[in-house]
Formats: C-alpha cells, sequence, structure tokens
C-alpha cells in the first residue's frame, strides 16, 4: 500500500512540503502555491498519487503500459469539480 508519511504536510497540487500548511485539524492552506483545501482531502489526494504511482495501466486497443501521473490525476479531480478539459491520456485513465 502507499504510505500515508508526510500526505497531511503535503499539497497535493504543487507537491510543497510544510508542516506549517496544516492550519487546523480540518484546514490547509499551502504555505508555496496559497491552495486551500479540506486537510483530509488533501492528504487523500495525497495517498491516490503515491498508490497511483504503483499502478501500470493499459489504454484499450494499445500494447503498452504505462503509470497515470499526478497531472493526470489532478486533471481527473479538476473536471469533476467544474468544466476542465483533460488530456487523453486523463480521460482514459477516468474511463
Amino acid at each position: 500500500g502507499a504510505s500515508a508519511k508526510y500526505t497531511s504536510q503535503t499539497c497535493h497540487v504543487c507537491g510543497h512540503v510544510d508542516s506549517e500548511s496544516r492550519i487546523s485539524r480540518d484546514k490547509f492552506i499551502c504555505t508555496n502555491c496559497t491552495g486551500v483545501f479540506h486537510a483530509d482531502v488533501n492528504a487523500a489526494w495525497n495517498i491516490l498519487y503515491r498508490a497511483a504511482g504503483n499502478v501500470v495501466l493499459r489504454r484499450p486497443g494499445h500494447k503498452e503500459d504505462y503509470k497515470p501521473t499526478p497531472s493526470m490525476l489532478h486533471c481527473i479531480q479538476k473536471s469533476r469539480q467544474k468544466r476542465h478539459e483533460c488530456t487523453a491520456e486523463a480521460v482514459y485513465f477516468c474511463i
């Protein structure tokens, strides 16, 4: 499984690690990119990114394997929140 170490101190958007970003039990404000997130949701995205690093995917009709990148996963997250265009790789991953 994916390690949860430092996931509550790491920004899932820019990757910056700082214990001061964890403002409270529920609030995370990145000291680097100023992103504001629910602390548990931010940590969950970090765990997902780490777990995805151990996953190998195969797109339909393709012989080669590939690993989803954090930017692909972030794109999928944004597309679910509001209108946001994703790359073809992210769309395949999402499907």
